[in-house]
């Protein structure tokens, strides 16, 4: 079990974000998932979530940056590869490396939920927000055709 200063966002959230942007009430989950890797190497830092990468300069701030959205905080994830697909075609252009991983999002390396569940759009979107110190490529692999 993971102590309690482990369980600690990036310090570049804001200081509100647990108590107030964060959802309430996310259930512990462990689901397969799809994720773009960017940068064609499954490391910790191909699990950014888009405020980070912004922050870092890795990628452009989206027209719409609602900095009380908690999915501006949340690393994407995808339950149905196809979506996935979808999403590397539109960053391949810019990110020729780019390729989907497949792996396990697990709520032990921070909450994740079901986008549909917060937002009623019909969508396999995963948003996982994941601790400081988290590094789920470990559990990542190269998704193969198929």
């Amino acid at each position: 079990m993971q102590n309690e200063v482990a369980n600690k966002f990036p310090d570049s959230f804001p200081a509100n974000f647990e108590t107030d942007i964060l959802p309430k009430n996310i259930v512990p989950l462990t689901l397969q998932v799809y994720r773009v890797c960017i940068s064609g190497i499954i490391n910790k830092n191909a699990f950014l979530s888009t405020y980070e990468s912004v922050r870092q300069g890795l990628q452009p701030k989206p027209p719409k940056w609602n900095l009380d959205d908690p999915g501006t905080y949340s690393t994407s994830c995808f339950k149905n590869v196809n979506e996935a697909r979808n999403t590397l075609k539109c960053l391949k252009r810019y990110n020729p490396p780019a390729f989907i991983m497949e792996g396990e999002a697990t709520y032990a390396l921070g909450p994740l939920q079901r986008t549909k569940e917060r937002t009623g759009k019909k969508t396999s979107h995963i948003d996982w927000w994941l601790y400081h110190d988290a590094d789920p490529s470990r559990l990542f692999y190269i998704k193969t055709e198929g």
